[in-house]
């Protein structure tokens, strides 16, 4: 299979793809991020990278022999942290070069294969996009046994064979050996209860995260807790070590870790440094669902 990833990212797609046990012939790559580039390099060495995706006029490429294009448009004009503005911000504007590159292929190869992935948003912005894909999207979240909950929408032109929920019970079959990790400390008898009575944990105030110094808390998880958060470009999970009469004792999740609640081979990301690698985890796609859609691809 002849394939075209837009927006390539760290390269999320050959590795769903390769799991799910789809021969790649080429892989062609369309990404802009130095980071994300160094990543997807040190990994796969065949990659024919393209550049930016509004020089796709300008590719030399035999268009006839485009088996499948995959691609996740920037999603921060339809996310609430992007202050929905839908298309008019210029990232999200990029979704209709993917649909001229798309319509473009379609013309040398009527029956190609794609899939698109992006976030929840309004059903307004989500009808314009089914409507220019032909399409209803699929939604899958990975906290339905994927371990990380991570809601998004999947329009894809194959048919669905497959169930898409995951299989994972909880997060405890990811996590590392603790040994030599730092360990934070919470204090407050009232925490340790919230802790110790909620299945996920419970979510500190601001001040805490303050006082600790390592940025946004987020939620502290149960290692028996079935999924985590979403993996953000700046936090990674915490996770429950102890609870004694008055504290509580956590520490972060480590990028081995995150690697595999994205459903990626630990290493993956270990060319870049620990920031830039959760960056990278966090603008990727969640692997182990994506792997699961493409199960449908094979023959």
């Amino acid at each position: 299979m002849n394939v075209l990833s837009l927006f390539d990212g760290i390269s999320c797609a050959r590795v769903a793809l390769e799991q799910a046990g789809v021969k790649i012939d080429t892989y062609y790559s369309s990404e802009i991020c130095e980071t994300a580039i160094k990543i997807s390099d040190s990994n796969f060495t065949d990659n024919v990278k393209l550049g930016d995706i509004k020089n796709w006029r300008d590719w030399d490429i035999d268009w006839n022999c485009i088996n499948l294009i995959v691609g996740g448009s920037p999603c921060q004009g339809f996310s609430r942290a992007g202050n929905e503005l839908n298309f008019n911000d210029s990232r999200s504007r990029l979704f209709f070069v993917f649909v001229d590159i798309l319509n473009h292929a379609k013309k040398h190869n009527p029956k190609i294969k794609f899939l698109l992935e992006n976030v929840r948003m309004r059903k307004e912005y989500e009808d314009v996009i089914t409507k220019y894909m032909g399409v209803t999207p699929v939604l899958i979240d990975g906290k339905d046994g994927f371990l990380q909950a991570r809601p998004r929408l999947y329009w894809f032109n194959f048919d669905k064979k497959t169930n898409y929920d995951g299989s994972f019970k909880n997060i405890s079959c990811i996590l590392d050996d603790e040994n030599g990790l730092e360990v934070f400390k919470l204090s407050s008898n009232k925490r340790v209860k919230a802790v110790t009575e909620n299945e996920r944990g419970f979510r500190p105030h601001r001040g805490d995260a303050r006082k600790t110094g390592i940025g946004e808390l987020g939620r502290i998880l149960k290692p028996n807790a079935s999924y985590t958060d979403t993996i953000t470009t700046t936090h990674a999970p915490k996770i429950l070590v102890s609870v004694s009469e008055n504290d509580i004792f956590y520490r972060v999740a480590t990028i081995s870790e995150c690697e595999k609640l994205s459903g990626l081979p630990v290493g993956y990301t270990k060319s870049v440094s620990p920031r830039q690698s959760l960056k990278a985890i966090g603008n990727g796609w969640h692997v182990a669902i994506v792997s699961k859609i493409f199960e449908d691809l094979k023959t």
